[in-house]
């Protein structure tokens, strides 16, 4: 089958906002809590695409229907050691529905938010890795940094 991914817009924020309703409810068991992070996530993602700092992409197939989705965040950040830049990428809400796994797109949207990340001179992206995806990511280089601490309050 063949795939080929289109940018997403805003007149696609219901069907972005579905993707991440899975996404969230298969990782989370607690349905209560999947549901505020998807209602929560709605403005986030409309302001964000609004001031393009948040881009997102769809694998479609030749029929077009939407199988996987991907989106990257575009962070203005301190330069430092790891990078000289002020922009860092962050690619997040990775999934693929049922029908559509295990046929790559996870890996071909990954790599597509990089080529992005290229074009745009950012060095450094980061990402959280589900079990399923752990190795999808990993054969594209990334690395487990084990530095990041976390502070609830």
């Amino acid at each position: 089958m063949n795939f080929h991914i289109r940018p997403a817009t805003l007149d696609d924020l219901d069907l972005l906002m579905e993707f991440r309703d899975l996404s969230v409810h298969e990782r989370h068991p607690d349905a209560d809590m999947a549901n505020a992070v998807t209602t929560e996530s709605r403005g986030w993602i409309a302001d964000h695409m609004r001031d393009g700092t948040f881009l997102a992409y769809f694998a479609v197939t030749e029929a077009g229907e939407i199988a996987a989705t991907a989106g990257l965040w575009l962070v203005d950040w301190l330069p430092g050691m790891s990078s000289t830049t002020r922009m860092r990428g962050y690619i997040f809400n990775v999934y693929t529905r049922m029908p559509f796994r295990r046929m790559g797109l996870a890996t071909l949207l990954t790599e597509h938010c990089l080529a992005v990340c290229r074009e745009r001179g950012v060095q450094v992206v980061a990402l959280n890795a589900s079990e399923l995806g752990r190795a999808v990511y990993e054969k594209l280089g990334f690395e487990s940094s084990g530095t990041e601490m976390r502070l609830s309050l």
